[in-house]
């Protein structure tokens, strides 16, 4: 007997992708006025369009 599961883990992929990238991104010191800036303007996109907040729940198999 086989069973088999399939499911998509894209939340997850673009979760842990984003928390690695925000980890690792510089954010500057005290004395620049755009602190952070550089760690907080990363961006996911879905089929070219942006996904707000990493939010991929418009994703479907083959994306």
């Amino acid at each position: 007997m086989r069973i088999a599961f399939g499911f998509l883990a894209m939340q997850d992929i673009v979760d842990f992708a984003l928390a690695t990238l925000r980890d690792r991104s510089p954010v500057g010191t005290g004395d620049d006025e755009h602190t952070g800036l550089h760690r907080d303007s990363h961006t996911v996109f879905l089929n070219g369009q942006v996904v707000q907040d990493g939010d991929v729940g418009a994703f479907r198999k083959g994306d």
